[in-house]
């Protein structure tokens, strides 16, 4: 198991609960200035692809919200910031919003685009899904998008 997903899976186990040293209303705050900054993967090898994305002539969301809310977001792009996210660098405290954010990125494949973008399997993703969406510090849009994506996994095949 690669290195970068263990901090995902410490998490989802429950180590990210009642020793998180993080308060609810510090995490909402947090993941506020997350959604609201630029979509900006810097210090990141995978901050290389975006520009290259960029160069191409694709067009990069100013901040992470505005991708979380794109009515068709370019896969490629929703893979580049789901693989940033699932990198250690990226889940330094607080991992919760980290992995927050990452689901809410495979959500967005599964709701606009009718896409899988893990190689997870559906019950593990559901898990996550469920545990993101038991986070009390989610915004209602946040909310509504990782229960969308809950819906699609239980009910398509």
């Amino acid at each position: 198991m690669s290195t970068s997903v263990k901090p995902l899976l410490r998490l989802l186990e429950g180590l990210g609960s009642s020793d998180d040293p993080w308060q609810s209303d510090e995490l909402a705050a947090i993941l506020r200035h997350q959604l609201s900054g630029p979509l900006d993967l810097e210090p990141s090898a995978l901050a290389q692809r975006l520009e290259g994305f960029r160069s191409a002539g694709g067009e990069v969301p100013a901040s992470f919200a505005d991708l979380l809310c794109h009515p068709n977001p370019p896969r490629e792009l929703l893979d580049i910031v789901r693989e940033y996210l699932r990198a250690e660098d990226a889940l330094a405290p607080p991992a919760a919003v980290a992995t927050v954010l990452y689901y809410a990125v495979l959500a967005v494949g599964l709701v606009r685009l009718g896409l899988r973008l893990t190689s997870k399997d559906d019950a593990g993703q559901a898990r996550g899904l469920r545990w993101a969406l038991a986070r009390t510090w989610l915004d209602e849009s946040l909310r509504t998008l990782l229960h969308e994506a809950l819906v699609v996994l239980e009910t398509t095949p």
